[in-house]
């Protein structure tokens, strides 16, 4: 970071307007907007020393979009869990339980497989649920780019799995 400690709250300060527009923009609502803004700010905060001096709205984007999709896994989880535990408990029977946790184990080392960038691309569009414009929009790429590498990671994903299904 350059310049004076003061500067780099200064220039986050000055920053606040655009973060909650974008917050607005990714969330589609003012509550979540306000945390997103604030669990952004408190997050560049503390990491500050790592911020190169360099493109700080680009910066702060890339956290409030990592928090973001980190936000929607889990508020996806929590509501899966919630609205499917009879269908789980039924499923997880203790037949099924040991095959179903062998085939996640193996879904899961595979997917660890993929390399990045097409790994956490791969994970935010086809689990998370982020659409191809909001990849784009976030990593400051082509959607054709995002596309391709989305593609090559699901490709990779399918041989890996060859023949399992």
């Amino acid at each position: 970071m350059s310049g004076p400690p003061d500067d780099f709250g200064t220039q986050l300060g000055a920053m606040l307007p655009a973060m909650r527009r974008r917050a607005r923009n990714l969330t589609k609502d003012r509550t979540r907007a306000e945390e997103l803004v604030g669990d952004t700010a408190l997050r560049a905060w503390s990491s500050r020393e790592r911020f190169d001096g360099q493109n700080l709205g680009g910066w702060l984007n890339r956290i409030m979009v990592n928090l973001h999709i980190n936000d929607r896994r889990r508020r996806k989880l929590v509501q899966e869990i919630a609205t499917e535990d009879a269908a789980f408990d039924k499923l997880m029977a203790p037949v099924a339980r040991q095959d179903v946790a062998v085939e996640l184990r193996q879904t899961l080392s595979f997917i660890d497989q993929i390399p990045e960038p097409w790994r956490g691309l791969f994970i935010a569009a086809k689990i998370d649920g982020v659409t191809y414009q909001e990849l784009a929009q976030a990593e400051g790429l082509p959607m054709g780019t995002i596309q391709s590498r989305i593609h090559r990671a699901t490709a990779r994903l399918e041989r890996a799995m060859g023949g399992r299904e």
